[in-house]
């Protein structure tokens, strides 16, 4: 999710995080000051056993919240992605928004004052 301006799904990958024995890919990218990152499990995508329906309900519902700030973005995804159904698998959603140090100081005097 970059600030209000789009959300984008990274279409680079590897191997899930934890498999052992194995040669994972590093990949760089240029995230913009103030996006937030979305990292999830399976899980959260394939509760209906349909992992493209999943993702996007999952972008569509990010897209619905850009403009929101971080605090409550995990447990609105959460909300809004699964409704009332019931996951088969484990679900993990972390969201981390980046920032500037100047960004985050500036940030920070603002909710001071």
């Amino acid at each position: 999710m970059s600030g209000s301006d789009a959300v984008r799904l990274y279409e680079g990958g590897s191997l899930p995080i934890g498999i052992e024995d194995c040669q994972y890919t590093t990949h760089l990218a240029t995230i913009p000051d103030g996006s937030t990152l979305i990292f999830y499990t399976d899980g959260l995508i394939e509760f209906a056993h349909n992992a493209l329906e999943g993702e996007k309900r999952l972008i569509e519902c990010a897209t619905d919240l850009l403009a929101h700030d971080v605090d409550g973005v995990a447990d609105a995804l959460l909300q809004a992605v699964l409704r009332d159904a019931s996951p088969l698998d484990d679900v993990v959603l972390v969201a981390v928004t980046m920032m500037t140090v100047s960004s985050m100081v500036s940030r920070r005097a603002a909710r001071d004052n």
